[in-house]
């Protein structure tokens, strides 16, 4: 990286080896002066990210520094600036971030995570038929499709990813980037009515409609316990099993800030699922897939639990 030259000390250029265009920099006799101390900087950084992330307590990493900024690195217009290079954290976890703030107005130039994830999402839809096409429909970085079912399951597979990572630091099911892969609108058979979703040790497979966020963090909880515990999918065994990818999927329902979340369907799965709710985890013996069913006004109880405004849970 190119040093700019400051009495004895020099500044590195951020982002970049070759700065192409220094004029502004040149002309300005007091361009590499800072006039905002490295604590203010500090300060700012802190308080603009607490303020988007206000439940963690914010500190700092290491000592800012100073850098030069040309935004034109990053396709961005402006000329470069003298900036102080912050990085903070949370203690509790919260991943670190890296703040370029304006060494001379303060302002924020640039933020970004500096968490490198390997999340890498593959959604294959099956449109209605038994047959899985060759090439996903949606992988990882593609646009939006408008078919429901796997724009669900591409954004659902990441709140899974991210809540393994944020809470457990785990880089997905094997902790070693496994790629979400997910078969969408899969009716065996060609039996569109069949209501499904399971793991099948290397991909999630759900039926139509069945892309709720909970079902989607359960199915991927099961490789997570592939690849951790590996309890077999049998008896005693398979119950461990079932019952912990229906708690680790609610948890993740609970906190993807999607779907409906109201203590009325608390521990319920697939509460957002067009096929109805599959489970009720609050009833004493769980109850079998073939209870699914979706309330209405007309018959709003679901397991003996009410489900109107009136009636809480």
């Amino acid at each position: 990286m190119p040093f700019f030259q400051v009495g004895s000390h020099g500044i590195e250029a951020a982002l970049v080896d070759v700065l192409r265009e220094t004029t502004a920099l040149d002309r300005e006799t007091n361009a590499l002066t800072p006039t905002l101390e490295a604590d203010a900087a500090l300060e700012i950084a802190v308080e603009e990210v607490s303020t988007m992330n206000p439940g963690p307590r914010i500190a700092q990493r290491n000592a800012p520094q100073l850098t030069i900024f040309a935004p034109e690195v990053l396709d961005l217009s402006g000329p470069p600036r003298l900036a102080w290079q912050v990085d903070v954290a949370s203690p509790t976890g919260f991943p670190a971030e890296r703040l370029l703030i304006d060494a001379r107005d303060s302002t924020v130039l640039l933020r970004y995570s500096l968490a490198h994830r390997a999340l890498d999402r593959q959604v294959f839809d099956a449109a209605g038929s038994s047959n899985i096409p060759a090439t996903p429909t949606r992988d990882e970085g593609g646009p939006a499709t408008g078919v429901a079912d796997v724009d669900e399951v591409y954004d659902f597979s990441e709140d899974a990813y991210l809540f393994y990572a944020d809470e457990h630091g785990r880089d997905s099911l094997d902790d070693a980037g496994h790629s979400l892969v997910s078969v969408v609108r899969y009716c065996p058979g060609g039996n569109c009515a069949t209501v499904d979703a399971y793991w099948d040790g290397s991909r999630a497979v759900y039926t139509v409609g069945m892309t709720a966020d909970d079902v989607v963090g359960h199915e991927l909880t099961h490789g997570v316990t592939q690849y951790t515990s590996d309890l077999i999918y049998l008896n005693k065994s398979g119950a461990i099993n079932e019952s912990f990818s229906d708690i680790w999927g609610e948890f993740i329902d609970l906190t993807n800030n999607a779907g409906t979340d109201t203590s009325l369907f608390r521990w319920f799965i697939g509460e957002d699922a067009t096929t109805g709710i599959l489970r009720d985890m609050a009833a004493a013996y769980g109850t079998a897939m073939s209870s699914i069913f979706r309330p209405t006004p007309a018959r709003p109880f679901v397991f003996g639990r009410a489900l109107t405004p009136a009636s809480p849970s």
